[in-house]
């Protein structure tokens, strides 16, 4: 299945808010821009890492 750009981005948005949500942590966008970057340094495929660090937003 093939997803539209925004699409996935909506993917890694909840995936780190799905990431915070099972820490018990608070789900703000400070958070989640953090959360984002705990993933993007543990990340090896290039096209996640893109994805993760330049999501699209329209």
């Amino acid at each position: 299945m093939l997803f539209q750009d925004h699409e996935k981005s909506h993917i890694i948005i909840g995936e780190a808010a799905l990431s915070l949500a099972l820490c018990r942590k608070e789900i703000s966008v400070a958070n989640l821009f953090s959360q984002l970057g705990l993933m993007s340094k543990s990340e090896n495929n290039i096209d996640r890492l893109t994805q993760i660090a330049k999501p699209e937003t329209g």
